[in-house]
């Protein structure tokens, strides 16, 4: 055997199909991805040790050097797909479309040369998802995986309708500037959605209404919450719309159209500051902390920054790190282990599981399809949880609930006398006028002043906005909602043999900040459901609980972006991202595993490049790129992270640690206080 056939002997997988670690030459990586059934990802790096030794052996054989990729599955490591590669490797991530979906495959780095294919490195298997359904199909089993007694079903109910909102916004905190665009983002969640939905769960928790609610918290979110200079420059926004506002009711005295609005803005304002200010004295955590106290919402978590799980190549050190931070944050914050978790983007990847069983995690939310396409597959659909393992369930969207609320052309936010969210102030005003309540540079953007309803989308003239006439159409709607989800819980109930599982999962968002009427609709649903006979409204694990039979099976790779797999976070216009952040990632897992040597500055420069990791992996970065909104700061944060990872990692190899440089970064970028490196491990 030569010393290049020497260089990586590919292993032999176990009786599970999983592989033995992969032999490393110096720097050298291969990483696949799946991105859908029928196309993967690879990404390399090869080292000029490498490069030569392939060289040489091509040199030896009097051949021209060529690089191939293959593709093998774990059956006979059948080769299904084969890659010839340009011979400077410039280009070094590739597209592969697969002939065959499903199953486990692995790519294979060589070069082709009379003598054979001489191997030089070799990916991790991954697993390939299904097209379509399984053939199989499961039986409903007695529910014993709940871990607690069951509760008593009520024999009357015919669905258990679970509403589960994510809360969540990637970590901004720029202290270099007064008044940055991205930092709005949480001034405009908070102003317009999370502030109102606050006052509608305190005012049911007051007149002690019926139903409960699910509320995801991502700790990012909750990490810019409590921090004290976005607390202060949020108060101080909230005091300059006031006066914004102010500034409009004299501008539209005496106007019939114009004049009411301004004033409803401008009280609401002024409702927003003494709640923020008064009443939770900038605390807003300890506001949903109340809420869940009063009985009328759950909380839960997600990935620390919201990282796609599918992507990440390292499996369960980087799953346990973005799982366990998160777990570990909202234990802190809230005061609980969380119960169940929104992944991030929806996104499962098979094995996440049992990450989740080790944390106390109880319940995971998916898309439709990964219940539907399950093996075996669910008889019932997502109408019933699915037992995974570990004690946990998974719990899928569903389509029916999801289409009425989230469809652009049948969902309920598109109706005519609902308030139009993109006429703002911001854009209508002249920029003399608004300029000093624009972001720094006089940046146009919303300003929360809307006085325009949709009206009719095919055409741009748009009629003035009435809040009464779109609260009336938000009771309609939602007694509509209630007798559509009585109607299909009923007709599921029959075909199943006991209640329905229900899942209506939406971004907290899109309550009050894209569609203004949402929470109005949220709290009539709630008390629509309360007057039912046939619902019940309740959290996730108490209708697990509830329940006499679940599904057992198990999810493959899936997401809820578009396609439903990886394609909106593994793109061309993204994919660059994945190399040096797989990279990271090893060599945040080798870092840890040196440990800190008892040198409290080297313990600090590790918790410090675990941060600057997580925020590189942020799910929202890519999906910045892909969208091609912002593609400039996605970028810059992306890249940002990364090079601060980068040289905190080789000043930890040289012992070269700049304690007033780790400060500076810990200053800039330094959530989750009680990080455990260990978890990278």
């Amino acid at each position: 055997m030569s010393s290049l056939d020497r260089l990586a002997v590919a292993p032999a997988p176990d009786a599970t199909g999983a592989e033995h670690r992969p032999r490393r030459y110096g720097e050298d990586r291969l990483h696949l991805l799946v991105r859908d059934p029928r196309c993967v990802f690879v990404t390399w790096e090869i080292s000029p040790a490498l490069a030569a030794l392939a060289s040489e052996r091509a040199r030896k054989e009097g051949a021209p050097i060529r690089y191939q990729i293959r593709v093998e599955r774990t059956e006979g490591r059948e080769v299904v797909a084969t890659v010839d590669l340009p011979n400077a490797l410039g280009d070094d991530r590739w597209y592969i479309d697969l002939p065959i979906p499903g199953g486990n495959v692995r790519a294979v780095l060589g070069v082709a040369l009379p003598s054979g294919f001489h191997t030089l490195l070799f990916s991790r298997w991954a697993a390939v998802p299904p097209e379509g359904p399984c053939l199989e199909e499961g039986r409903l089993e007695a529910n014993v995986s709940a871990r607690e007694p069951a509760s008593i079903p009520d024999p009357n109910r015919s669905g258990y309708l679970s509403i589960l909102l994510h809360a969540h916004l990637p970590f901004i905190r720029h202290p270099e500037y007064e008044d940055s665009l991205e930092e709005r983002w949480l001034d405009e969640a908070l102003i317009e959605s999370y502030l109102p939905l606050l006052r509608m769960l305190e005012g049911r928790a007051e007149r002690r209404a019926p139903g409960r609610i699910t509320i995801s918290l991502s700790p990012t979110l909750l990490a810019m919450l409590e921090d004290p200079l976005l607390r202060r420059r949020f108060a101080k926004r909230l005091e300059r719309l006031t006066t914004l506002a102010d500034r409009d009711v004299a501008r539209y005295r005496g106007d019939s159209r114009f004049g009411p609005l301004a004033e409803h803005y401008a009280e609401r304002f002024r409702a927003a500051r003494a709640q923020y200010e008064e009443r939770y004295r900038r605390d807003v955590a300890a506001a949903f902390r109340e809420v869940e106290a009063s009985g009328v919402a759950r909380l839960i978590t997600c990935g620390a920054t919201h990282g796609f799980l599918p992507l990440m190549d390292l499996r369960e050190s980087s799953w346990r790190a973005q799982l366990g931070v998160a777990v570990r944050e909202f234990e802190r914050q809230i005061g609980h282990p969380p119960e169940g978790i929104w992944l991030p983007e929806c996104g499962y990847a098979p094995g996440v599981e049992a990450i989740l069983g080790e944390l106390g995690v109880r319940y995971f939310a998916v898309d439709s399809h990964a219940i539907e396409h399950a093996r075996p597959r669910p008889g019932a659909g997502t109408y019933v949880p699915l037992h995974v393992g570990a004690g946990v369930f998974a719990i899928g969207r569903d389509s029916e609930s999801s289409r009425q609320v989230w469809s652009s052309t049948e969902g309920y936010p598109g109706d005519p006398d609902y308030r139009e969210y993109y006429r703002d102030q911001g854009f209508d005003l002249p920029l003399e006028e608004v300029r000093e309540f624009l972001p720094s540079g006089g940046t146009r953007t919303h300003l929360g002043l809307k006085y325009h309803r949709i009206t009719d989308r095919r055409f741009p003239h748009r009629e003035p906005y009435d809040p009464g006439s779109a609260l009336e159409r938000a009771r309609a709607h939602a007694a509509h909602f209630v007798r559509g989800r009585e109607e299909q819980a009923r007709g599921a109930a029959r075909g199943i043999g006991q209640a329905a599982f229900m899942l209506a999962p939406y971004d907290t968002e899109l309550f009050g900040h894209w569609w203004y009427e949402g929470p109005e609709w949220l709290d009539r649903v709630l008390d629509g459901i309360a007057a039912s006979e046939a619902l019940d409204a309740t959290d996730p694990l108490d209708a697990i609980r509830r329940l006499p039979r679940t599904h057992a099976g198990s999810p493959h790779l899936s997401s809820w972006g578009e396609g439903g797999y990886c394609a909106v976070w593994l793109d061309p216009v993204n994919d660059w991202i994945y190399k040096p952040l797989l990279r990271a990632a090893e060599t945040m897992r080798a870092l840890v595993k040196e440990g800190d040597r008892g040198e409290p500055a080297r313990a600090r420069a590790l918790k410090q490049a675990g941060r600057e990791l997580l925020l590189a992996q942020a799910s929202d970065w890519a999906f910045i790129m892909k969208t091609g909104t912002l593609v400039p700061y996605a970028r810059r944060r992306t890249e940002e992270h990364l090079d601060r990872f980068e040289r905190l990692a080789t000043a930890l190899r040289g012992g070269t640690i700049d304690e007033a440089e780790v400060a500076g970064m810990e200053e800039r970028y330094g959530p989750f206080p009680d990080l455990d490196p260990g978890l990278f491990a």
